[in-house]
């Protein structure tokens, strides 16, 4: 079973449109329309994921990460390769559908290291609503 995404109520979206400051479908056609290199995305997505990180209570920075991970200058520590596992998680998750299975394997790659298993739940939860029992059940076997 796959989920598309949607926004679920229109109702308030013009109304926003019009008290932004620009306009939403030429920004959104001008962002569209940038060339975007696989390095691009490389590089956003390890940003991104180390932020993630962060607010799990991660403390590297980019700046730390990009001289671990990418020079070698620093030795990978734990809080290298959580981030390093959530990169991997997010890969797997952009090239593969939403379903259960799938949902439980990029849980697999984050609970590699525990530190991410308590907030991937509540998302798995909220976003796919599994039943509870089915999941902690998944989650003893792993």
């Amino acid at each position: 079973m796959t989920l598309a995404l949607k926004i679920l109520n229109h109702a308030y979206f013009n109304d926003y449109k019009t008290q932004l400051k620009f306009d939403v479908d030429s920004a959104y056609a001008i962002i569209k329309n940038i060339p975007q290199t696989l390095e691009d995305f490389k590089f956003y997505l390890a940003n991104s994921s180390v932020h993630s990180s962060n607010i799990e209570g991660n403390t590297a920075s980019f700046d730390t990460y990009l001289k671990s991970s990418e020079f070698n200058l620093h030795p990978k520590t734990k809080k290298i390769k959580e981030i390093e596992d959530l990169i991997t998680a997010y890969q797997f998750t952009r090239e593969n559908d939403l379903t259960l299975n799938n949902a439980l394997k990029a849980h697999e790659i984050l609970t590699l290291n525990k530190h991410f298993c308590q907030s991937f739940i509540h998302v798995l939860l909220s976003i796919k609503k599994v039943d509870p029992v089915l999941y902690l059940n998944h989650s003893i076997l792993l």
